[in-house]
């Protein structure tokens, strides 16, 4: 992603506190759309790169997913 010719103009705020910005992802596993599942207890936003810390996903998504800790 740093190699590509990357330049916006959009602006929410000078301050830095509010400013939005890119990461990038390195997916460890991923699946196909069919093979999806939703777990009602589950805590996930979908707009923001957040750390997962709700002890309940984090051990719902290591063992779905195959991940050791």
């Amino acid at each position: 992603m740093t190699n590509l010719p990357l330049r916006g103009t959009y602006r929410q705020s000078d301050d830095e506190k509010e400013a939005e910005y890119v990461l990038p992802v390195r997916w460890i596993r991923t699946r196909a759309r069919e093979e999806a599942f939703w777990v009602k207890t589950l805590r996930a936003y979908r707009s923001v790169a957040c750390q997962i810390t709700h002890a309940s996903t984090i051990e719902t998504l290591t063992t779905e997913f195959g991940l050791q800790d």
